[in-house]
């Protein structure tokens, strides 16, 4: 009876850590996709470095838990053949000594594999602080005209266009490279209202989604058709938003902006603990 008890329990306990190690894995890929996409929108200009390294900081302990679920998983098994009887021929106590040691050695792994996450961690932050200390020393020695007159396409720029734009040897050459992309006439082509709340950094109810662009940048995430009904999901607060061209440590809140048939009915500010903020607009005006 004993025997069969411990095959019944070892079995139990496979099939448990299983289905485990299946919904972790499945975390882990799903990690591993936002992290890739993190990085495209990052590469493309979308989104700053911190989005990439806040979807790191979840892959990481994922893929470590990962391996220590699978490690037990396989250790299941080593006790289904021991109970088996499978050839073992460990005694209790070097069974019991060879477990210790294994536990050690994975301790031991563990706390390496925390100590390399935290020091990347602290790596990857200070290359980002870097990069928008660089980034906004270049800002600064434009003229204040040229400074106006990026502060008005820069969310709409990938980084690449902005590195070009700075690179550009005179201020005429940098309005003609925004003519180039077709920046300047696809401002142009807003209402003069929407050029306005441009111009002066607040959103307003009833401006194009595209104007938003303008204003804000690219969401993080979106829902639904922005030509019909829709969600656009963006990190920080509406308070900071326009402050700063470059603020990947700008985090916190969320605003959670409204649109339909192509234009902004509202916005709310989402603290992060899922707490309603402050808002703006009125849905149906």
């Amino acid at each position: 009876m004993t025997a069969f008890h411990e095959v019944a329990s070892a079995l139990t306990a496979l099939e448990k850590r299983a289905q485990v190690e299946a919904e972790q894995a499945r975390a882990v890929t799903a990690s591993t996709d936002a992290v890739q996409s993190a990085t495209r929108r990052y590469r493309g200009g979308l989104a700053s470095y911190y989005e990439v390294l806040e979807a790191q900081q979840l892959l990481f302990p994922a893929e470590t838990q990962l391996a220590q679920i699978r490690a037990n998983r396989l250790s299941t098994y080593v006790q289904l053949s021991k109970v088996l009887g499978g050839g073992w021929t460990l005694t209790a106590a070097q069974w019991n000594g060879l477990q210790a040691q294994n536990q050690e050695q994975e301790g031991d792994a563990m706390q390496w594999r925390q100590w390399f996450v935290r020091r990347i961690g602290v790596l990857l932050g200070m290359v980002v602080v870097l990069a928008g200390c660089t980034y906004n020393a270049a800002i600064q020695r434009l003229s204040p005209a040229e400074q106006a007159e990026f502060a008005l396409y820069r969310h709409v720029m990938t980084a690449g266009q902005v590195h070009t734009y700075v690179a550009q040897p005179t201020a005429a050459a940098r309005t003609a490279y925004l003519q180039q992309l077709g920046l300047v006439q696809r401002f142009q082509a807003l209402a003069p209202l929407d050029q306005e709340a441009i111009r002066s950094g607040l959103p307003r109810v009833g401006m194009s989604a595209d104007a938003l662009l303008f204003l804000w940048g690219e969401p993080y995430n979106t829902a639904g058709d922005a030509r019909r009904y829709a969600h656009w999901y963006y990190l920080g607060s509406s308070f900071a938003q326009s402050s700063s061209g470059y603020h990947p440590w700008d985090f916190g809140n969320r605003v959670d902006v409204y649109l339909v048939g192509g234009k902004v009915e509202g916005w709310v500010d989402v603290s992060p603990g899922g707490g309603i903020g402050t808002g703006g607009g009125s849905s149906g005006n």
